[in-house]
Order: C-alpha cells, then structure tokens, then sequence
C-alpha cells in the first residue's frame, strides 16, 4: 500500500523519517519520493534511491515546517489515520466526519462517517489492487492497494 498527502512537492522542502532509536533521515521533496507499505516495512523509492525501513523500527514521518499540509496535525494527534494491507484506521476526527473512498477515475466507492468519538475502522480487503484516493473534512490521501 502507498499512502501520500495529495499534491505534496513543494521544492526544496523535507519528508523526515523517524526511528524509534531517535535517528532521523530526511529526503527532499525535489526527489519526489513515494512511501509504500507492506504488512513488515515501508519503502521510500524516488527515481534516485529505494529505502526500506522494518516498520517495528519506525516511529514516525513528518514534513518540514515549511509545508501547511495538515500533516503536522497528523504527527501531533489532532487527528490520525493508521493503516495496515486490510483496514484504515481514523482517530480523532471531529464526530460523525466524513471519509470518502474514490478509485482513480473519480468513481466514488464509498462513504462513512466516524463514530460519536472521531474514530472509523475501514476494511479494504475488498478493493482490488490500484490507486485509490482518501478524503476526508481536513485532508486527501493517495494510497496504492498491491
């Protein structure tokens, strides 16, 4: 699965890699770098480099703060989307916020709502594999399902 904030390139700008050892890495937006996940690491792959991190090593990503993207809300628990080969998990959104699911044509797929506390559990088993876009009240996600 690939998980990437909509539209985010800004040039000379940074995607920050956290590990829970307290290291960090940090790429350039110039490289265009994409994150992949797998059920065990997630990949950073540009046209220059491949990365791959175990995902029991990771503690975080976050952007500069150059960038108004909404991320840093997302680093800083306003609200938080996790995400795993069959289900995305939405917390703390505002209550009864609104997730829309749509393939790459634009086709809406679904729509859900979070519960009374901010918070939804969406299966994507079903979905087969291709680009599909999240969006939510705050923010839009492009995640690949292989």
């Amino acid at each position: 699965m690939i998980l990437n904030p909509a539209g985010l390139y800004p040039d000379n700008n940074l995607l920050y890699i956290w590990t829970k050892d307290g290291n960090n890495l940090s790429y350039k937006f110039e490289d265009r770098p994409v994150i992949y996940y797998s059920d065990e690491s997630m990949v950073l792959k540009s046209n220059s480099f491949i990365v791959e991190y175990p995902l029991l090593s990771l503690h975080k990503f976050t952007f500069d703060d150059n960038i108004s993207s909404g991320i840093n809300d997302f680093e800083s628990k306003i609200y938080s989307i996790e995400y795993n080969s069959n289900h995305l998990y939405f917390k703390n959104f505002a209550p009864y916020s609104i997730i829309k699911i749509y393939r790459e044509s634009g086709q809406l797929i679904s729509t859900e709502k979070t519960d009374q506390y901010g918070t939804l559990q969406l299966s994507i088993e079903s979905l087969n594999k291709g680009l599909f876009i999240v969006k939510t009240e705050v923010e839009t996600y492009k995640f690949i399902k292989i």
